[in-house]
């Protein structure tokens, strides 16, 4: 975390933390308080006052025991979707920009604000999407069924591959669909799930709901921009 505070005067670098970090989740990043000048103190993570103990030691095992045995038996019947054959690495090793990288992170993990991820988290909600209002907000309808964005999929040419990814059964299963994507159509697929879960945060926002021909057009733009940095480096 060092990293993204600016030595000068202990305050967040607000520039490498926009450059890093999704809009929703800048604000709150800067929000937070960096204490400089308090002296560090080793803290125990699973602990909420960071403070360790041997029951919590306890349940950390535990956790982790349960963990390993769900994977073991996902393993058994399933494959890509538990994680076991999905390379991580593919996600940072990606030509694109670094707040793309954390959305397919978030994506692979299926950790983004869906109404039907927050639902199970406890939040109470309606989990109806927003978009389409007729199914429930889940990773798979959002990006790939809803008839919210089968418009900008048809547009970019990408309704064959909208209907192959539609039928996978995780995030992980649907990166190791694109990463065999070529290059080209591989970065139009990732920049139109980006663009799109963009666009859908500000419909929840109750902002204005863009067209699909300037969503499509945004996605052009920016591979564009992304090509040439590339190519300055």
């Amino acid at each position: 975390m060092s990293e993204l505070i600016d030595p000068a005067d202990g305050s967040w670098d607000e520039i490498l933390i926009r450059d890093t970090f999704w809009e929703e989740d800048v604000e709150h990043i800067l929000k937070i308080q960096t204490h400089e000048g308090h002296e560090d103190w080793a803290a125990w993570h699973y602990d909420q006052k960071g403070v360790f103990s041997v029951k919590s030691a306890y349940k950390v095992a535990i956790q982790n025991k349960d963990a390993r045995s769900g994977k073991e038996a996902s393993s058994s019947g399933g494959g890509d979707c538990t994680g076991v054959n999905f390379n991580w690495k593919k996600i940072w090793d990606c030509k694109v920009a670094n707040k793309v990288k954390l959305f397919l992170w978030r994506f692979a993990h299926n950790s983004l604000a869906l109404r039907c991820n927050l639902s199970r988290m406890g939040v109470k909600l309606d989990t109806i999407c927003p978009v389409c209002k007729r199914l429930d907000e889940n990773s798979c309808h959002l990006f790939f069924n809803c008839k919210g964005v089968n418009n900008y999929w048809q547009m970019l040419n990408l309704e064959e591959e909208r209907v192959l990814l539609g039928k996978c059964r995780s995030g992980q299963e649907v990166l190791n669909k694109i990463w065999d994507f070529v290059e080209e159509k591989r970065l139009k697929v990732i920049t139109l799930l980006w663009k799109w879960w963009s666009a859908q945060n500000k419909i929840n926002a109750e902002e204005r709901h863009m067209p699909p021909t300037e969503i499509c057009k945004d996605v052009e733009f920016h591979i564009a921009e992304q090509d040439k940095q590339r190519k300055k480096t």
